[in-house]
């Protein structure tokens, strides 16, 4: 279903910017194809706990609040950084450690690029489709693993 709703949000969006515009952007739909890469990586990490038996409400949460991390951890590093020698060096390790376990969603975002005409190199691509398949592969196992572990 998240296939099926991204693919038509991104042909409704290419029709309006063809329509409106009067220019073609078939680009627009590499950025609804990492669109699908991210929330199905994000529906493998609500797999994962609800087979950790956590309820729905708590999963719901714990999904949202890895989405809204996974979008924040460029911007905490980067404010790490911009803090110079007034931020303490723990705490900027600690956030790196922690960017490493959450998954990283800002890396499937082209959506700017694509907006100001910027060139996307193929090797960003091939990177957030290598990144996409280890973690989802990962949490999977692991998801299994919690399963195949549990008496039913």
């Amino acid at each position: 279903m998240v296939i099926i709703f991204s693919v038509l949000m991104g042909a409704g969006v290419f029709v309006l910017t063809w329509a409106v515009g009067q220019e073609a952007a078939p680009e627009l739909f590499l950025a609804v194809y990492m669109d699908i890469l991210e929330f199905t990586l994000l529906i493998a990490l609500g797999l994962l706990f609800y087979t950790l038996g956590l309820s729905f409400p708590l999963n719901a949460f714990l999904c949202l609040a890895v989405f809204v991390l996974g979008h924040s951890f460029d911007e905490a590093i980067l404010s790490f950084i911009a803090i110079g020698r007034f931020g303490s060096p723990w705490h900027k390790t600690f956030i790196e450690i922690v960017s490493y376990l959450f998954p990283n969603f800002d890396i499937f975002n082209f959506r700017l690029d694509i907006v100001h005409g910027a060139p996307i190199e193929i090797k960003k691509i091939i990177y957030a489709k290598t990144y996409w398949f280890f973690y989802v592969a990962a949490v999977l196992t692991v998801s299994a693993l919690v399963y195949n572990r549990k008496d039913i």
